[in-house]
């Protein structure tokens, strides 16, 4: 297997990369995540610590891949140690995690309240999450939930809330109820099932711009007074 760098102390070669976050997180508490694991006492292995050559010859000899990440098994309370060191896909680590409260079955169902136009915070209050394992779920840049998706028994996938576009005649009622009846953004965007940063461009003119330039023209033409009632005559215009 060809590894970038390998053998040369550089974050460009990754299993030097993992072997400095391993130590990270292990040692220095004031990375994220510190607390689950030297916060409880994990260790790396001296052997390793201080022999990155024999870490990397380890990692290769050991079933180590591109992408993959190091989990401790079978020992999940165990050190990073010979006979205690796998490698396996992202999103296997992450579910085994103990500090982690998801499974395939919540996975689908914060997707299904996502899609009805949910914010984080109400999925978090309904399924019993933290606000950052929600949030961070579905800003996961990385593709790692997108690229092992498994069809759970009994639930349908549905599609992703940004995944919806909206009609220029569905833009047309997003500006005349915010402007007529000053609905915000935020509220916008769950009725019409869009993200709030897509309402919040669709408003700003930075989205559907043609349509948003024709509904300025005919609001200030028609009715140069902002607080009137003209949603009926505009409707009909």
């Amino acid at each position: 297997m060809e590894i970038p760098y390998q053998g040369k102390r550089t974050t460009k070669n990754p299993i030097y990369s993992l072997h400095a976050n391993i130590i990270q997180r292990t040692e220095n508490p004031n990375v994220p995540h510190y607390r689950h694991y030297g916060g409880k006492g994990i260790k790396i292995w001296d052997g390793w610590r201080n022999d990155f050559d024999a870490f990397e010859k380890f990692c290769i000899e050991n079933g180590w891949y591109k992408g993959s990440e190091c989990d401790r098994f079978p020992k999940r309370d165990g050190n990073y140690e010979p006979g205690n060191i796998r490698f396996t896909t992202k999103l296997q680590n992450i579910l085994e995690r103990d500090f982690v409260k998801l499974n395939e079955e919540k996975i689908a169902q914060m997707r299904i309240l996502r899609s009805e136009g949910l914010f984080y915070r109400e999925i978090a209050q309904r399924m019993d999450l933290t606000i950052s394992i929600v949030a961070n779920f579905f800003r996961k840049k990385n593709g790692t939930w997108k690229e092992h998706d498994r069809t759970i028994e009994g639930v349908t996938p549905v599609i992703r809330k940004e995944s919806f576009h909206l009609s220029p005649e569905q833009v047309r009622q997003v500006l005349l109820r915010n402007h007529t009846e000053r609905i915000g953004a935020r509220k916008l965007a769950r009725i019409f099932h869009v993200s709030a940063p897509t309402m919040t461009a669709i408003l700003n003119g930075k989205s559907y711009n043609k349509i948003f330039r024709e509904f300025q023209y005919v609001k200030m033409a028609m009715f140069p007074h902002p607080r009137a009632d003209y949603a009926p005559q505009l409707q009909a215009a």
